[in-house]
């Protein structure tokens, strides 16, 4: 039974039902590489009880006569009771001839030993019984094929089904169509035009593969596609173009016509849609021509239409067919012919397309142009919002040493207002530190660089401290000019970093920022200054200003209103705002749909992803958590809040290797730091270590009571202080001090947790707080704290905790209560299911066997489970009996285990 095939069931059923009922003609039509002849392949294999006979064409200079017909009749099987017409098939066809009735003698004219030979072809197909003829590209058929094809259709025997193939674009004339359309009555007919993959069936052939980047390659041509799968299967990797994707574009190439091809290349240069109009002065063509050229190159599926206006065509842009095609005649160039077409295309594109031409002139070696261009089209994109997609080009104009001091100003003041929406961090950073140390550079550019090192150094590498240095310098760098030097300030002012400055200070940068923003009487700066500060006033937790925002329009105005709104997000999940919180992220998505900022994107990923940890949703969130590190792998601010998700969950169930891994995360955001050690000191409590979880908890208090930010320590304090025990009143009486008055639920509620956790206050209240905001691991975890202080009376206090870490599955501290609850004495079941289990797997011995198959030793299982090694040893050794293994390495690869699906 043939497998399926990707993307085409549509067609596959539409064939099959068709050459169920003959007489028909089944015409199937497409592009080169689109799996025609996959497609006719794959419909014949899943034919029952009939005859299938494959013939085609060759792309030869002088065509076979008849070829595709005598490739197919050379297969048919023994049949008796033919005509003895047939006979004349035994010369053409002698592999018959050991069946055929006996041999014609010949006619002596040509026209009549041609109509025999037609006569003959149908009386073989109609004695052969249920028959399927397949009659590949066409395209390339002789004369007589066409004549004999028409003759075919035109008395097609009654159980006969034909089904054809071919390139309507590349057929020389009318005649096939004719043949397969002027059908007598009785014949029914099906076309079928075959369209490329959709980018949803390439991912299903891609697997694991980057589908998105694949489709983009190929534009799902499935021949394409293939080749590339095969070419990646062998080298990994690699992004060259596969030999058969190219041997098949430079072939077809080499059949067009000189202005045809002129273009092709042209287009393959040029590497993006162009008009007509570009192409021909590229081409060095004249209008006439090179529309000429176009028409064949389209037609021939070398060149694809792009955009344009429906009714006029005048606006039509043209490019290769897809990504591999054009990289494939860029290849065939010549170094030279290369370099010449770049030169022309910088004079052949409009003005308004700078960085085109920038591209171009880099590769014609035109420095002084290059410089040019891409000065011109980084000012473009930066009036736009499209600032990130030039960094790359600025730096390498910055890198190569082409540029003078006056235009290496200009291009770093550029890149520096780029970078900051950019995920690639670490090459624009170290180019940012040379260009800041340039004593070359005037001082106005010096400090733009600086502002913006600033930003990024915080933002991107997640180095609080040091961003302050470079904002400082920058304000004083920037001193006579006060609307920069007004934003260094408000930047300064930003809080949450581990600079160990309090809010107070960081306030006093916001208030001189807005003197100093006066003084400039810009109103976008007077409206990025106040953002900013309300912002600052959010992470505290104090009051906002009442009131809108001060007027302003444009594209950084816009930028100023979404980064307060991604603040805002990000400072609510802190607070135990949830509401607030998703109500701000929603905003943040609609703004940035057609923003081009991907750090403003994944900023706001991140935050979602702390949010759904906070609030409970964890399914699913360990898998969109890894996602967000590899797309934002060197933005350390966005990458360690994923990675610090990603450990609190290992935490939670009990992976406490990789838990320890992804709780070190070296972050300098001091609501993240604190909520990492949050999570270290929980695992030294498991452990039974409490000293150590307080020398966790003490260095990052210190932080917090630096900057006065105790807001920022909803997670930490209750976990603080279950690990300093008894001591920990004045710490408890610090924190209460420092919340006061600020509008975190997160903190009060933890601060109810506290004095629960010291004897002092309501556990019951502490919990219903959390079921407010909602945070259900802590609600979780306060009624387990309950239960454990009131001993024996608590045991339905513990079965409500198990309850709400089961529904997170949080399975180590389901672990943690079990043990609690058989220390007090209460039988708890692991699961439902009968009490015997036979030669199958207990619900034990299967997450023992699924933790030993994932590499945990005896000592780390028991960790996770709260048992002895000794315990576990005994799992594994019933686990390795019953699957019939002598060693425990072999239980993975057992055939009787069943690895999870999660």
């Amino acid at each position: 039974m043939a497998g399926r095939l990707v993307g085409r069931d549509t067609q596959v059923a539409a064939l099959l039902e068709a050459l169920a009922c003959p007489p028909v003609v089944a015409v199937v039509d497409g592009e080169p590489g689109i799996g025609k002849s996959a497609l006719v392949r794959h419909v014949g294999g899943l034919l029952v009880g009939r005859t299938v006979l494959t013939g085609r064409c060759e792309p030869l200079r002088e065509p076979l006569a008849y070829e595709p017909f005598l490739e197919a009749l050379s297969g048919a099987p023994p049949t008796p009771d033919l005509s003895p017409v047939t006979g004349a098939l035994r010369r053409p066809l002698p592999e018959l001839a050991g069946w055929l009735p006996p041999a014609l003698p010949e006619l002596g004219h040509a026209e009549l030993d041609r109509h025999r030979l037609f006569r003959a072809v149908l009386a073989l197909l109609d004695g052969l019984g249920p028959t399927v003829l397949v009659l590949e590209d066409l395209h390339w058929a002789d004369r007589g094929t066409v004549d004999l094809l028409s003759v075919l259709t035109a008395r097609m025997p009654d159980r006969l089904a034909l089904l054809v193939t071919y390139r309507a674009a590349d057929l020389p004339d009318g005649s096939v169509l004719a043949a397969t359309t002027r059908l007598p009555p009785g014949v029914r007919r099906l076309r079928l035009s075959l369209p490329p993959l959709t980018r949803g069936q390439v991912a299903e052939l891609a697997g694991d593969l980057a589908a998105d980047d694949l489709y983009a390659r190929t534009l799902g041509v499935p021949f394409a596609v293939e080749e590339v799968l095969r070419l990646l299967a062998d080298r990994p990797g690699v992004t060259e173009v596969p030999g058969g994707v190219r041997d098949s574009v430079v072939a077809r190439l080499a059949l067009l016509g000189g202005p045809a091809r002129l273009l092709v290349e042209a287009a393959a240069v040029l590497g993006a849609p162009a008009t007509a109009g570009v192409l021909a002065a590229v081409a060095r063509l004249d209008p006439a021509t090179a529309v000429d050229g176009l028409c064949e190159a389209v037609r021939r599926s070398l060149l694809v239409t792009v955009g344009g206006d429906r009714l006029t065509t005048v606006d039509d842009r043209y490019a290769p067919r897809h990504v591999l095609c054009q990289q494939a005649v860029y290849d065939s160039l010549l170094g030279p012919g290369r370099v010449e077409l770049h030169r022309r295309a910088v004079g052949a594109l409009p003005p308004d397309a700078p960085a085109q031409r920038a591209y171009h002139a880099r590769r014609a070696g035109l420095v002084a142009d290059w410089l040019r261009f891409t000065e011109a089209a980084a000012e473009q994109a930066l009036a736009s919002g499209d600032a990130a997609g030039m960094f790359g080009q600025l730096q390498e104009a910055l890198a190569g040493g082409h540029a003078d001091p006056a235009c290496r100003a200009r291009l770093g003041v550029l890149l520096s207002r780029a970078a900051p929406h950019s995920l690639a961090a670490a090459d624009v950073l170290a180019t940012m530190h040379g260009l800041a140390d340039d004593p070359a550079l005037p001082r106005v550019a010096r400090g733009e660089i600086l502002l913006s090192l600033g930003i990024l150094t915080r933002t991107h590498a997640d180095r609080g401290g040091a961003g302050v240095r470079y904002l400082e310098r920058a304000a004083t760098e920037l001193s006579g000019h006060p609307g920069r030097a007004a934003w260094a300030m408000a930047v300064l002012g930003s809080t949450g970093w581990l600079d160990d400055r309090p809010t107070d200070a960081h306030l006093s940068w916001l208030d001189r920022a807005r003197e100093v923003a006066a003084l400039a009487g810009d109103p976008v700066l007077t409206l990025g200054v106040e953002a900013t500060r309300r912002s600052a006033l959010t992470r505290a937790g104090l009051p906002e200003p009442r009131g809108a925002l001060p007027t302003a329009s444009g594209q950084e105005a816009d930028l100023h209103r979404i980064r307060l709104a991604t603040d805002q997000a990000y400072s609510s999940v802190w607070l135990g705002r949830h509401a607030d919180a998703a109500r701000y992220v929603a905003e943040v998505r609609e703004r940035t749909e057609h923003l081009h900022s991907d750090f403003l994107r994944g900023a706001v990923d991140g935050t979602e992803l702390l949010l759904d940890y906070c609030a409970g949703r964890w399914d699913g969130l360990a898998g969109r958590a890894g996602d967000l590190i590899a797309r934002v792998h060197d933005v350390a601010l966005i990458r360690h809040e994923a990675e610090l998700v990603v450990g609190l969950l290992a935490l939670a169930r009990g992976d406490l290797d990789d838990a320890t891994r992804g709780l070190l995360v070296p972050t300098q955001s001091v609501p993240n730091l604190a909520l990492a050690a949050a999570g270290r000191v929980r695992l030294a409590l498991g452990r039974g270590d409490p000293a150590t979880g307080w020398r966790i908890a003490r260095d990052v208090l210190r932080h917090l009571r630096d900057t006065t930010a105790w807001v920022w320590g909803a997670d930490l304090l209750p976990a603080a202080v279950e690990a300093l025990g008894p001591d920990s009143g004045d710490l408890i009486a610090e924190y209460a001090a420092g919340i006061a008055g600020r509008d975190a639920p997160a903190a009060h509620a933890a601060l109810a947790a506290c004095r629960a956790l010291a004897g002092t206050g309501d556990f019951a209240e502490a919990g219903e707080l959390y079921d407010r905001i909602p945070r259900p691991y802590d609600r979780a975890r306060v009624a387990e704290a309950h239960g454990r202080t009131l001993g024996a009376a608590g045991i339905a206090r513990l079965f409500a905790a198990v309850a709400g870490f089961g529904d997170l599955g949080a399975t180590w501290d389901v672990q943690r209560c079990r043990s609690l609850l058989r220390a007090l004495g209460v039988r708890v079941p692991t699961g439902p299911g009968r009490r015997g289990y036979g030669p199958g797997l207990s619900p034990r011995e299967r997450e023992i066997a699924d933790l030993v198959a994932s590499g945990r030793t005896s000592r780390q299982i028991a960790e996770s489970l709260y048992l002895s090694a000794r315990t576990v040893d005994t799992h594994v050794a019933r686990v390795m009996r019953k699957l019939g293994v002598t060693r425990r390495a072999d239980i993975a690869t057992s055939r009787q285990y069943v690895p999870p699906t999660h």
